[in-house]
């Protein structure tokens, strides 16, 4: 019993390691990696909103939008009333740092720009500029034990230009 104990104890700390090299992997191919991009390709004064407030503020060096709820609790006022446009308009969003699919996938886990209902506003198109992925197979390892994150983080260039002709 003790042997099988042992084994069954070695074989879960291998697969911990692993799931916890998959996450790592990702923070640094994804979250950071977008961040850094933002921080280097992105007007100083650009103001971004982003679902991952804490990789993304910290290594963009830019005024982040929480679009989580965690540090702004009128985010979830907006989001009730399913008002995430004029949220974003409010705070002058130029830019959007959201969890996405990865490249070789035709369909998303879950599209998170549909579910904060951002996809479709009558006061903006949105145009991706950058996606920031890790190979799928090591996502993959590393989703499901958490399941709280996608395989990539997409930058999104915010265009008001609609904003003009919307009567509301």
């Amino acid at each position: 019993a003790g042997a099988a104990v042992l084994i069954f104890a070695l074989g879960d700390a291998f697969y911990w390691r692993s799931v916890y090299h998959a996450n790592v992997d990702h923070m640094v191919h994804a979250r950071i990696a977008a961040a850094q991009f933002i921080d280097t390709h992105l007007p100083a004064g650009a103001i971004i909103a982003a679902h991952d407030i804490g990789a993304i503020k910290y290594y963009s060096n830019r005024t982040i939008v929480d679009l989580g709820g965690l540090v702004d609790a009128k985010f979830t006022e907006y989001q009730r009333r399913r008002a995430l446009d004029r949220y974003l308009l409010n705070h002058h969003v130029d830019f959007l740092a959201i969890p996405g699919k990865h490249s070789t996938e035709k369909t998303p886990l879950y599209d998170f720009l549909a579910f904060l209902r951002l996809d479709k506003s009558p006061l903006y198109e949105w145009h991706e500029i950058a996606s920031f992925e890790m190979p799928h197979d090591e996502w993959a390892l590393g989703n499901p034990p958490t399941g709280n994150y996608l395989p990539s983080v997409k930058i999104y260039k915010v265009d008001w230009t609609r904003r003009a002709s919307y009567p509301g």
